[in-house]
């Protein structure tokens, strides 16, 4: 053998070996996969038992290989979902390869019986993904059958059951001389970004009993990459606006959660601004209500008349009660609690409220008298220091435009409350409610709270208990 050709055969050898090693996988927690879609949504209306399948594509973009230590659909067996990764039909799988600049095909069926009562009406699953220590996940989304479904509708005058749940897609009208109705133990499900807009009138009338009431709420029934239930992050859908104008709007024995806004009463854009009016206020009686787990305010008025007789307001980003612009407002046996989450920072004042609106450069834009804000046995608690602010405008005092009046009331204030507007108030006392880490505000035996309150014409408590001749303050009778 001569040499160029020992030394022909070493370079082919050598060649070989290089060619047949495997490229190193990357392994750098800044290297991502991506999809072809990050929603995989089946919007097949199913009249009858039946399937649809999808597809979507996970891609690796990197110079490298890369491995998705697993890869799994959230809901597992149990799922109505069912997904196929490059060729196995699987809900788990893990050390799936791909190769630098290639992809792998993901297809994904679902299966939705319409007979099931009143699900499913939106099927929600995820299928979860961890590479290189990153999660990440494709939200599978399938409509129904067995839902009243709105999508970006201005409605008429209706009236809505608890046939079946109300699904609202990039929100709904009410139009203007329209009334919408809600009966007892009606369910809405809200998608993302949808409000529902109130030109018109609602009149919103759950049923007594708390397993009847009405709710609002986000559409997502599944949980996130960390399992938690999407149930109790706020800020799913946007709320329920009454524009300028609606009036005669009634909302009882209803809840509302997880939204940006619960109720928004009368906000206008800049340009409106010099038609808003008294006469064109939006007004709104609230009673036995809870709104809870809102991304900015529980109640927001603007220029508007509340009513409001055992509601409770928790856990939201910005104030629990915002008022601007002035109004008429009344409150009588409200408990407003604030103390922030891992979803929630709180370091606004839980009620604010003021008589005037500003652009951001500090332009007075509108001022309207405050000619009531009336708080009679309401507990106003939370962890700040004061949650308690009022800002009237400059020169607006009493009946100069700015009246408020608390009775009976236990504040978490460092004002002084000798001011004739606090009548028989307390502050900075330890409500002693029974579990406020659950968000359970009924009162102990102990609560400073219990027979402090004055006789109202609220004669039951937002559990339809009876108050006694003693009544006690906040939503809540203590019942031994």
């Amino acid at each position: 053998m001569n040499t160029f050709y020992k030394i022909f055969c070493f370079i082919m050898l050598l060649y070989g070996f290089t060619s047949c090693k495997k490229d190193k996988l990357i392994t750098d927690s800044g290297a991502k996969i991506s999809f072809s879609n990050d929603t995989l949504t089946f919007d097949t209306v199913f009249v009858n038992l039946g399937s649809t399948t999808q597809f979507f594509t996970i891609r690796n973009q990197n110079k490298q290989p890369i491995n998705i230590s697993k890869i799994k659909l959230a809901g597992g067996d149990g799922s109505n979902f069912r997904i196929n990764v490059n060729g196995d039909a699987v809900s788990e799988a893990a050390n799936i390869i791909i190769p630098a600049k290639d992809s792998i095909y993901v297809f994904v069926e679902v299966t939705v019986d319409p007979s099931k009562g009143k699900l499913p009406f939106v099927l929600f699953d995820s299928i979860q993904l961890e590479t290189n220590g990153n999660k990440q996940q494709v939200i599978l989304q399938a409509w129904g059958q067995n839902a009243h479904f709105f999508n970006g509708e201005e409605i008429e005058t209706q009236t809505w059951s608890d046939d079946l749940p109300y699904v609202i897609l990039n929100s709904m009208v009410v139009k203007t001389g329209h009334t919408l109705t809600i009966n007892q133990n009606a369910d809405v499900y809200m998608g993302p970004n949808s409000g529902t807009f109130v030109e018109g009138n609602v009149n919103i009338l759950g049923g007594i009993d708390s397993a009847d009431y009405v709710v609002f709420r986000g559409l997502r029934l599944d949980n996130d990459l960390d399992g938690t239930p999407y149930d109790i992050i706020p800020g799913q859908w946007l709320g329920i606006f009454l524009l300028r104008g609606s009036q005669g709007n009634t909302i009882e024995n209803s809840e509302l959660r997880n939204g940006s806004y619960g109720i928004n009463l009368g906000s206008a854009s800049i340009e409106d601004i010099p038609n808003i009016s008294v006469a064109n206020a939006p007004d709104l009686s609230l009673k036995n209500v809870v709104i809870k787990n809102m991304a900015f305010y529980a109640l927001f008025g603007f220029l508007s008349i509340v009513n409001a007789e055992n509601v409770l307001l928790h856990s939201t980003g910005l104030s629990t009660l915002a008022v601007q612009v002035g109004g008429d407002y009344s409150f009588t046996h409200c408990t407003f609690y604030n103390r922030g989450n891992q979803y929630l920072e709180h370091k606004d004042p839980m009620v604010y409220l003021s008589n005037f609106f500003e652009d951001r450069d500090n332009n007075l834009l509108i001022r309207a008298d405050l000619t009531k804000a009336d708080f009679v046995n309401c507990i106003i608690e939370g962890s700040l220091e004061e949650e308690l602010v009022f800002d009237p405008a400059e020169g607006a005092q009493g009946t100069a435009g700015f009246n408020k009046q608390f009775e009976n009331c236990i504040l978490k204030t460092k004002l002084d409350i000798s001011d004739p507007s606090f009548a028989d108030c307390k502050k900075n006392l330890d409500i002693k409610f029974l579990d406020r880490l659950k968000n359970n505000f009924r009162l102990t035996a102990e609560s400073p709270a219990k027979d402090a309150g004055i006789t109202t014409a609220v004669l039951f408590d937002l559990d339809n208990q009876m108050r006694d001749a003693n009544p006690d303050i906040g939503v809540y009778e203590f019942i031994p």
